[in-house]
């Protein structure tokens, strides 16, 4: 068989001949010289006829290119421009001969220079400049230039086949002229045929009807296949441009989303709109510094050694040069500079004035001032001069009022650059960090040093900074960064270390460059800067990172700062920008939902959506006089807390002790919680008595709620029961109990108002799944199942049940009939019908989440992908568009069900497994819980109305300069 599937490869312009002329040509170059009983002379490859729609474009391009004799491109100006007919000429250059290359001229202008043995450049607009010094001679191209105004091209328009022989004789690898008498001869003889057939002419009529109605339609179908496959192009070029440029991203998918609604087109604007970098300033080549007032209406930035103050719109220049740091008091009346020239200037922020003469403080070196900070009180300013000295000065005329020497320095003392300063909340203690790497505690009020100094950071001798200090708003955790590159964290009271020191930022440039340190609003994370352009963010009570590094930056990181109210990370860079990052989800990492003492299993939204159930192990503890043993949580193995108690995560230590009886139950805490999800507080508590550990929670008729979980057994310590708990949340009171015999995993309501549950094993014959009457608390069925059942589902409106269980087997019942989906290699934890009912998710043990098509119980396309570990719970958005999962690695993630992408960022995570998810019913909160005890309350408003959100975040439209670079193939459009 040939290598060869085309004969020839078309590269053009979609703008200018994709409508009329590429087709001409393609047409023509196929039924030149074709004989009756071939479907075309020359089989010719277009994109817009000739590619499947496909996610990898790309991909598809290049293997047409690979598997094609010859490359024809349709020269004009605008295919010159074109970024992808530029990819595919060079591809050709770098893999295929001269000779395969030919040129059809449609418009512009092409001269070749016998001088030189090239194009002439300075004359020639209508070739990319890819094909610049290749051809050793001038190659074959024909001009069809005068085509753009004719409406009918055929191969029977007589100037126009002779420039196609012109371009086809290579191909077919024969001389023009006999390609052209072939040509001429089958058409004669097609001619004669038809002469034979004019009694079938009528018939012939209709079909030629029938024919341009297809055309027409083929025509049309061209066009939204150029169009679809332009916006999966736009979509993976958003992709790849990212926290780069945040802006240019989002904007390039909705370009994508306008030119044609793909599935890569909306993934792509979830993807985009969810990118924690939310915008870039570029104030000058070099970034220094970053900070905010504290109520949050100001900011101020140096750059290039300008300060520049927003109040909110646009950053204003003040006219202030070689400044090095500035700060603002506590009100955000004034910012306070400091100069290269050692001069302290204070600004009034309301009058927009300088406050009195500048002060000059003077000293060697005065460029390398230090920190700078205002006391609690707004009154005093204490500054870090070069060396080691430390002064104060009054806020409100800038005279200086005292200053101090702060110790000894390892090197020079007139070229060391000051230390950084920092009062704690009550203005009582001035501390200062220097280059001996030591940390010190002053009285402002004297200048007396206040005990001895910590030794924080080894000392460097090529480092020529001080550490950077930031202090917890409790006042009671200091933090420190080193130029050594370690973070370290202390206990002010003690002034001792908290933990080991943490290393992990990057500070290759010791000498340059300082460290960057902020502590959020509520003290739960630090961020740092590093050299190597990311941001990291730690958790401040664990002292371990917090998500993936928020990189964007393409040189080293400047400054940090936290907005008050937490939501946004600033930061600077020697790259020249200000970038402004959302941390709204590492936040959440940080600081989740408190008040769970144990794993939380199970989450339920009420029908509005304020309110959040969570279930889980929170229960008592039972002591025996058995020896003491512990276990854990293990796959979809649950150890619960009763009997025993928990000593670590998911860890419990069962029969510690006899010291309350051999057995007696010591109730520790509710097992369901009720939260208001607005104020992210618990709104009021359930004990469920002997139910100890909540596994499932299902919402029924009338507003009632089945609490399913494991129920201790009346007369044994070493055994559990299964039972369910029906409670009304709105009267606050027990609607009756339901009783198994083993644990019960799983619980749903019917459309019919039954209650289904699943066990983990089945005794004594009892039906595994069952079926309850909750009026009257009695079992009326079940199926007699011999596997744990871990997952149940309920189809949305319909009669269909779907169970998952330790076979590793899906099973679909309807009615008593039983259908089994199989493909999945361990047991199965997690099923969900979508909101219409079409169809159904499974995953499990093996990790791999699958979709099925209900009607037909086949797989419906690719399964879902990147889990590292088991995969605990699913749940379909309200919409039916995307799908959140939970698995044993600690992550989050929220899939595109079109794509069968990842759409949600990679910091979406937990601590320990997640066993549960659940969207609200606004689709704008995605609620998660698990192993380590927390929920965590993620906000993907974004997804809801994405094109609004991606609008708002980039706050503008995409500039017709920047569509003719990025979208030059398509007319220009207005996305926001």
């Amino acid at each position: 068989m040939s290598e060869w599937q085309y004969d020839a490869f078309l590269s053009y312009s979609y703008a200018v001949d994709g409508p009329a002329l590429a087709p001409a040509v393609q047409s023509g170059l196929s039924r030149l010289a074709k004989p009756w009983y071939r479907p075309h002379a020359l089989s010719i490859f277009r994109d817009q006829t000739g590619l499947e729609a496909s996610p990898g474009l790309g991909a598809a391009i290049e293997a047409a290119l690979r598997k094609s004799r010859f490359f024809i491109l349709m020269a004009s100006p605008e295919s010159a421009k074109s970024i992808w007919v530029g990819r595919e000429v060079q591809y050709w250059r770098e893999n295929r001969e001269q000779a395969t290359f030919l040129i059809v001229l449609t418009s512009g202008t092409i001269n070749w220079d016998e001088s030189r043995n090239d194009f002439d450049w300075n004359a020639t607009n209508a070739l990319p400049e890819q094909l610049s010094g290749w051809f050793e001679a001038e190659p074959l191209w024909v001009n069809l230039t005068w085509a753009r105004n004719e409406t009918q091209l055929s191969v029977r328009h007589s100037r126009f086949r002779s420039e196609l022989a012109t371009l086809a004789a290579p191909v077919h690898g024969k001389p023009k002229e006999a390609l052209d008498s072939e040509d001429v001869r089958l058409h004669r003889a097609a001619v004669r045929a038809r002469q034979g057939a004019v009694g079938a002419l009528a018939i012939l009529t209709v079909i030629a009807m029938v024919l341009g109605l297809t055309a027409a339609k083929q025509q049309s179908e061209a066009e939204e296949q150029r169009d679809r496959s332009l916006s999966r192009e736009l979509a993976a070029r958003s992709e790849n441009i990212g926290d780069n440029d945040p802006a240019l991203a989002r904007l390039l998918s909705l370009a994508a989303w306008n030119v044609s609604e793909t599935p890569q087109a909306r993934a792509g604007m979830v993807r985009t709109a969810a990118l924690p970098s939310r915008d870039v300033l570029r104030l000058g080549k070099s970034a220094e510094s970053a900070t905010y007032s504290r109520d949050g209406e100001r900011s101020a930035v140096v750059a290039d050694g300008k300060a520049f103050i927003s109040d909110g719109s646009k950053y204003r220049q003040l006219d202030a040069t070689r400044v090095r740091t500035v700060a603002f008091n506590p009100d955000a009346s004034v910012l306070a500079l400091t100069t290269g020239e050692g001069e302290i200037r204070l600004w009034r922020t309301a009058s927009s004035e300088w406050i009195g003469t500048a002060l000059r403080i003077g000293g060697p070196r005065t460029e390398k001032i230090g920190g700078l900070a205002f006391h609690p009180d707004g009154r005093t300013l204490a500054v870090g001069l070069p060396g080691t000295e430390v002064v104060l000065v009054d806020a409100t005329s800038g005279a200086r009022i005292r200053g101090w020497g702060i110790g000894s320095d390892p090197f020079d003392d007139d070229i060391r650059p000051g230390s950084a300063v920092l009062f704690n909340p009550d203005g009582t203690t001035l501390m200062t960090a220097s280059t001996d790497g030591t940390i010190r505690f002053w009285d402002p009020a004297t200048g007396a040093a206040q005990g001895d100094p910590i030794n924080a950071h080894v000392v460097v001798d090529s480092a020529d900074l001080s550490p950077a200090l930031a202090l917890a708003n409790d006042g009671r955790t200091l933090v420190s960064a080193g130029f050594e590159g370690t973070l370290r964290f202390w206990d002010l009271a003690g002034r001792t270390p908290i933990g080991a020191p943490v290393s992990g930022y990057t500070r290759e440039d010791r000498a340059l460059v300082a460290p960057s340190l902020a502590v959020h609003p509520d003290s739960s994370l630090v961020a740092t800067g590093s050299q190597d352009g990311t941001i990291r963010l730690w958790h401040t009570g664990t002292r371990q990172a917090v998500g993936p590094p928020l990189a964007g930056h393409t040189r080293p990181v400047t400054s940090v700062a936290f907005s008050p109210d937490g939501r946004t990370l600033a930061s600077t860079s020697t790259d020249g920008t200000v970038r402004h990052w959302d941390i709204s989800a590492h936040h959440e990492i940080a600081r989740p939902l408190s008040g769970f003492s144990g794993p939380v299993y199970s989450l339920l939204f009420n029908e509005s959506g304020h309110t959040l159930v969570a279930g889980g192990d929170n229960g008592g503890a039972l002591y025996s006089d058995k020896g003491n043993y512990t276990c854990q949580n293990t796959g979809f193995m649950l150890c619960s807390a009763n009997p025993g108690k928990l000593v670590g995560p998911n860890l419990v230590q069962l029969f510690p002790d006899a010291d309350e009886g051999p057995e007696s139950l010591i109730e520790r805490g509710p097992t369901v919680r009720f939260i208001d999800v607005g104020k992210r507080e618990e709104r009021s508590a359930l004990r469920t008595g002997v139910i100890s550990a909540v596994t499932s929670l299902a919402a029924g008729p009338d507003r009632k709620i089945a609490i399913a979980g494991i129920r201790l057994h009346p007369s044994r310590t070493d055994d559990n029961q299964g039972g369910v708990l029906l409670w009304d949340p709105e009267s606050g009171r027990s609607l009756g109990n339901l009783v198994g015999t083993d644990e019960i995993r799983a619980a749903v309501f019917t459309s019919d108002g039954a209650l289904v549950t699943g066990q983990r094993a089945v005794r004594g014959g009892e039906p595994n799944p069952a079926w309850w009457n909750v009026a009257n608390h009695t079992r009326t069925g079940g199926k007699q199942l011999e596997e744990a059942v871990y997952a149940i589902a309920s189809q949305p409106g319909g009669k269909l049940l779907a169970t998952g269980g330790s076979e590793g087997v899906v099973r679909l019942w309807d009615g008593d009939t039983e259908h089994r989906l199989t493909g999945h290699s361990g047991a199965i934890g997690a099923v969900a019908f979508s909101p219409d009912g079409t169809l159904l998710a499974s995953a499990g043990e093996d990790g791999v989440v699958r979709i099925w098509d209900v009607a037909s119980r086949t797989p419906s396309g690719e399964q879902l992908i990147g889990h590292t570990g088991p995969v605990y719970s699913v749940a379909f958005s309200p919409d039916g568009r995307l799908l959140a999962t939970g698995s044993g690695d600690s992550s989050v993630r929220i899939w595109d069900l079109a794509t069968r992408g990842q759409v949600s960022p990679g910091h979406l995570q937990h601590t320990a497994p997640v066993r549960a998810v659940r969207f609200s019913p606004d689709g704008r909160t995605l609620a998660s819980g698990g192993d380590d005890s927390a929920v965590r309350l993620w906000d993907i408003g974004y997804a809801v109305d994405v094109e609004k959100t991606l609008c708002e975040q980039a706050g503008r439209s995409l500039s017709r300069e920047e569509w003719a670079q990025y979208v030059p193939d398509a007319s220009y459009q207005q996305v926001c």
